[in-house]
């Protein structure tokens, strides 16, 4: 008889214990249902640390508690060179899903547990989690390469939630995760084998942190007056992989606000929003604090890379009556704007004014300009001094950024953008 148990515990936001039987998908190993353990068999512990949620979400603004909750696990195990499969398991925290097994939760404990038999596991195996892939993702994975070939397209990672639903708004509690590691052979004395991943998120995140306006009182915008009306996001890719990379090189870009509706996706966007109208002259409220952010896919394209756009109406003299703009359509409901104004902000890019260089806000080792990594909370803090262009898609270079860079949840990018 084939036997492994794997136990897999993590540090969940609410603190959960949870276990579960369940049969391989992509072996012949022979899968048996309790926990019992015959001579030969052997004991797998794997211990799956998970990231911290602290911030809040882009469109609702309230405490986002559920960016780490696990609903399904796949675990691959592949031999030392990845060429050879172990099994491939999926559980689920809901047995309707129908996976090969489920897991529950015990928050006393704080624990994830988890039943595999067979006996096919050696030292050195590697092993791969990819946290909260739709089901069936990695059938058919015969060796470590096809397992972090597999992508799921941008509904999948960005509007399914846990219970498998596609819908039109950005989900909250279903990001997917993905990590790696190697199994250990047990120590003298022991019979168990362990295996330690860390588990990432494959999203990035962007974050308007705080928007002002800081226009010259002596200058032809001193009376003027930016009324911020929408948020959202533009050139975002088609799908991501399940690997430290995550971004699949897809060239299919969606945005958040488009006037062609092909590529329009009501996730990557706010809507409408209300927000008060930002003015320097009369002592009017002229900054304002937002902590708005978008879930968004990885972007190594810099030919077109992912932006967010503030739009918003613009009075450049202050007499109650934006100025005259174009017909855009930003939150693609048919209507055009109302004289709209726009500011592409170019993520992980900075610019110098005294050097006059540019270059990545995230100063990781061999991060580019403009690239968007997993794992990375962008956050934007922008100062607007001058009018904004009359498209979404336009650039307003150079942008006068100064930037700091700190580690947390989701690693934090923080850089501040002066359209002057």
């Amino acid at each position: 008889m084939k036997g492994i148990i794997i136990k897999i515990q993590t540090l969940l936001l609410c603190g959960v214990l949870i276990t579960g039987l369940f049969s391989s998908c992509a072996s012949d190993d022979n899968i048996e249902t309790g926990t019992k353990v015959n001579p030969g068999d052997k004991v797998l512990t794997l211990t799956l640390n998970t990231p911290k949620a602290t911030t809040t979400r882009a469109t609702n603004m309230t405490a986002n508690t559920t960016e780490d909750q696990i609903n399904r696990l796949t675990i691959g195990i592949f031999s030392s060179d990845g060429n050879t499969v172990r099994t491939i398991q999926e559980l689920s925290s809901d047995a309707a899903i129908g996976t090969t097994g489920t897991f529950f939760t015990d928050g006393t404990k704080k624990e994830t547990t988890a039943t595999l038999v067979t006996n096919s596991l050696a030292d050195g195996d590697m092993v791969l989690v990819a946290v909260n892939a739709p089901t069936t993702t990695f059938n058919g994975c015969t060796k470590a390469s096809d397992f972090e070939d597999k992508t799921i397209a941008i509904d999948a990672a960005l509007a399914t939630d846990d219970k498998n639903n596609i819908g039109t708004a950005e989900a909250k509690n279903n990001i997917p995760m993905y990590g790696s590691g190697n199994i250990i052979k047990p120590a003298t004395g022991s019979t168990t084998y362990t295996a330690n991943v860390n588990v990432n998120h494959q999203l990035a995140k962007i974050t308007l942190s705080d928007l002002a306006v800081a226009f010259d009182p002596n200058g032809p915008y001193k009376n003027a007056i930016f009324t911020p009306t929408s948020f959202f996001l533009i050139n975002v890719p088609e799908d991501l992989k399940f690997n430290s990379d995550a971004w699949s090189g897809s060239t299919i870009i969606y945005h958040g606000n488009d006037d062609k509706a092909t590529t329009y996706k009501e996730y990557l966007g706010t809507g409408s929003v209300t927000v008060s109208p930002l003015q320097v002259a009369a002592s009017k409220t002229s900054s304002v604090t937002l902590n708005k952010f978008f879930y968004t896919m990885p972007n190594s394209d810099v030919a077109n890379n992912t932006k967010l756009v503030i739009c918003g109406t613009f009075d450049s003299d202050g007499d109650g009556t934006p100025d005259p703009g174009n017909t855009f359509d930003s939150n693609g409901d048919g209507t055009p704007d109302t004289n709209p104004v726009y500011y592409p902000v170019n993520i992980n890019w900075v610019y110098d004014t005294a050097t006059k260089k540019s270059g990545p806000a995230d100063k990781a080792v061999g991060i580019i300009a403009k690239q968007v990594s997993p794992n990375k909370n962008y956050i934007c803090n922008v100062k607007i001094k001058t009018k904004g262009a009359a498209s979404p898609t336009a650039t307003i270079d150079p942008e006068d950024v100064s930037v700091t860079v700190k580690v947390a949840s989701f690693d934090n990018v923080s850089q501040e953008t002066v359209f002057e």
